[in-house]
């Protein structure tokens, strides 16, 4: 980690203390529709998602420095680790991937267990249905490379311009591996299918893309 991320890190620690991560479950419904709900000192984004055997990151046993920053921010590091590393149709990682292994690698980083495919991966978590509410840490979904029919594809959003709903994602490509595309290209812009959210809704804005990126 930084010294600029460890510096604000302590910020936080000392403004909010170090507690532990708590679990709650929400009353007035069947246990096995429950979701979990998780936070960290009342500073990392709240996280739910449904009871289906997911599994979440338990901050008690992560080091408190990390486990104070912006998990999205954590989750996109890790994903730019492995930009440039190449593409393998079932590749799960760490040297090869496809697209949905490498959303599944990322996020079991963090204590997440996502299936290997784009399809059951496009039906976790909640719809975003409006681009300019995406948020950093979001899976967008594609169609395939015939353009036709249903998911074939998944990426991790990276940046979003909340202005106009342009978003970057990091995905591992048939053609050029693990690479960070814009959802302007014209190949992505026509199949592009939509959005789930895993992690909570962040507590701070998404900053716009600079006006000299968002065409790209």
């Amino acid at each position: 980690m930084s010294f600029k991320r460890k510096a604000i890190a302590l910020f936080f620690l000392l403004g909010y203390g170090c507690g532990t991560a708590y679990s709650q479950e929400q009353p007035g419904s069947e246990q096995a529709a429950t979701p979990r709900v998780w936070a960290a000192n009342n500073f990392l984004s709240t996280i739910q998602l449904p009871s289906d055997g997911l599994q979440l990151y338990n901050f008690r046993n992560a080091n408190i420095i990390e486990s104070m920053l912006d998990s999205a921010d954590l989750l996109i590091e890790e994903a730019k680790l492995h930009l440039g590393k190449p593409y393998r149709y079932g590749g799960k990682g760490p040297k090869v991937f496809d697209c949905a292994g490498f959303a599944r690698y990322v996020y079991m980083k963090f204590g997440f267990t996502l299936p290997g495919g784009s399809v059951p991966q496009s039906r976790l978590g909640r719809s975003i249905n409006d681009r300019k509410q995406l948020q950093r840490g979001d899976l967008v979904f594609f169609q395939g490379r015939s353009g036709k029919g249903g998911v074939g594809h998944t990426g991790i959003v990276t940046e979003v311009d909340t202005a106009t709903g342009v978003f970057r994602f990091i995905h591992a490509a048939t053609s050029t591996g693990v690479i960070i595309s814009y959802s302007t290209e014209p190949y992505y812009a026509k199949r592009y299918l939509g959005a789930r959210r895993l992690l909570g809704d962040r507590q701070k804005p998404e900053d716009p893309l600079p006006s000299r990126r968002r065409k790209q």
